[in-house]
């Protein structure tokens, strides 16, 4: 058997890790900057505004509406993964791309059906919490 080792499935791997990795490093500057004028205005002596610590408390998406919105986007991710792999098994010829690809769209599938899993739960206990308190 002829093994072909091309770095095209690298590069498309990769390009989708240094997504994630320019995501985060945005994410983690923007953190650190709020951060950076929390300390500069508490140096300073002046007054916090409540609604600037209430965006540090949200801005890693740890709410409900946060898994909501990730476990949609990897189970875009998913689906797209499988159009892609079944285009690309037709356009090649090759019947192994289709399946390869689609057991590849489980692991964002699975990991995007557990986030819209734990956020409807989060959504449902936060609710009950509410009605409590309220």
């Amino acid at each position: 058997m002829d093994w072909e080792f091309g770095f095209a499935p690298v590069g498309v791997f990769g390009f989708v890790i240094l997504i994630v990795l320019i995501g985060s490093l945005f994410s983690y500057l923007k953190t650190r900057s709020a951060h950076e004028t929390i300390r500069t205005l508490a140096a300073s002596g002046r007054d916090i505004d409540p609604s600037l610590l209430r965006g540090l408390e949200t801005e890693g998406g740890s709410g409900w509406q946060g898994f909501l919105t990730g476990g949609t986007i990897t189970l875009a991710v998913a689906v797209a993964l499988v159009i892609f792999g079944q285009q690309l098994g037709t356009i090649t010829g090759d019947d192994e791309v289709g399946p390869v690809f689609r057991a590849v769209a489980v692991f964002p599938g699975l990991i995007g059906a557990a986030l819209l899993l734990m956020g409807l739960i989060s959504a449902i206990a936060g609710r009950g919490r509410g009605a409590d308190n309220g």
